[in-house]
């Protein structure tokens, strides 16, 4: 590949520090791998890890040198001198997903390795924020920063889904969360090398704040604290908006829909859903709490159980935190699912909470100040 009469050798060479920095991380990072599932997966299993996760390291490696050649400014041409600190961290995290993705392969997925998967994935999704904050901070935006971190991005996802239907913990059509992207660039390439048109795709702050509702969502599965039904009802919940929201894009940008044939505007569902769900979804909340407080059983931290509910009722009711309190009420829903399974009460939390996590309290809220990550990107300053 060439860039501005620069070969894939040259690229090599002038970021070979960094290469070679990257390379004994992702060795370091094998060996310490190797050592862990050694002594917690049963017989020669961690031996498929090592296989399929080397195997991925030397993917992600080769990924970086062959998109070398986009180490610029948006927009510019002139070469970076390294790869930079925002790189850096993007690269780790595809690191940790080489491990994530070898944890795929072991036949038993005991507790303990389910542990280990909810870290990985929990720390790919604090570094997805790190980057970005690093390069806005520091100035060192670039197109290779773009590439790499939607690349992982999607296939972190992808890996993530495959895991949580491996262990049970969601329907195997989840799948198609991971699959999403994937498919969505299929069909505009597909249209490209057809000489088909291609619509812009309309703006939309939600798609980021979805972005990260997903990795958070996704990190909370992998961790073996809550099961089914409450966790495959919960990543039904999410299945249906994002999924839907892949198809609109994706109709918008083949041409075949837009914002005057768009039935969802047309028909002032989107409006109706903003205006109306958040009280709604207040009021089911509230309901539902109203009925976790009689439902604890006796036990010796009734009191703070109560305490606790009752607290974050008054935030739905004053609009406090609202999509924060959601996620709360979604976690406290599990739990007492996980123990019964046909709360009914439990089942409204849940669904109340994420409506919360989704549309947030809405009108007079007395204070909601994760709205601004809805708008505005880590690091930005305005």
């Amino acid at each position: 590949m060439i860039f501005q009469g620069r070969s894939i050798l040259e690229n090599v060479r002038s970021q070979g520090l960094d290469l070679i920095v990257l390379g004994v991380t992702y060795l370091g990072l094998w060996g310490a791998g190797i050592w862990m599932l050694s002594s917690l997966s049963t017989g020669e299993e961690w031996i498929a890890w090592a296989v399929s996760s080397l195997a991925f390291l030397g993917y992600a490696f080769g990924y970086l040198v062959y998109h070398l050649e986009l180490n610029v400014p948006p927009g510019g041409d002139t070469r970076y001198p390294d790869l930079g600190w925002a790189n850096r961290i993007t690269m780790w995290r595809a690191g940790l997903l080489g491990g994530l993705f070898g944890l795929i392969f072991l036949i038993s997925l005991q507790e303990t390795v389910r542990w280990l998967a909810g870290v990985l994935y929990s720390l790919v999704a604090l570094l997805d924020f790190v980057d970005g904050w690093v390069a806005r901070r520091t100035h060192r935006s670039s197109r290779l920063g773009e590439t790499l971190d939607m690349h992982w991005d999607s296939l972190g996802v992808l890996i993530a889904s495959v895991l949580l239907v491996r262990m049970g913990q969601v329907s195997p059509l989840f799948v198609l969360v991971g699959l999403a992207r994937f498919l969505y660039v299929a069909v505009i390439q597909w249209r490209e090398r057809r000489g088909l048109p291609l619509a812009p795709l309309p703006s939309n702050p939600y798609r980021r704040f979805m972005a990260g509702i997903q990795m958070g969502l996704i990190a909370v599965l992998l961790f073996p604290v809550f099961s089914p039904p409450a966790t495959t009802i919960a990543a039904w919940l999410w299945m249906i908006p994002f999924l839907t929201a892949f198809l609109r894009d994706g109709l918008y940008v083949s041409t075949a829909m837009d914002e005057q044939t768009d039935p969802l505007l047309r028909w002032g569902v989107l409006a109706s859903l903003t205006r109306v769900g958040p009280w709604l979804f207040r009021l089911l909340t509230l309901i539902s709490g109203i009925g976790l407080l009689f439902a604890f059983p006796d036990t010796p931290y009734l009191f703070w159980a109560r305490t606790t509910l009752a607290g974050l009722g008054l935030m739905v009711l004053l609009g406090l935190m609202g999509r924060v309190t959601g996620i709360a009420w979604m976690m406290i829903a599990g739990f007492v699912l996980s123990f019964s399974s046909n709360h009914p009460v439990a089942w409204g939390a849940l669904v109340g909470g994420f409506g919360l996590l989704m549309l947030g309290t809405g009108r007079l809220s007395v204070w909601s100040p994760e709205e601004w990550l809805i708008y505005h990107r880590a690091g930005e300053t305005s």
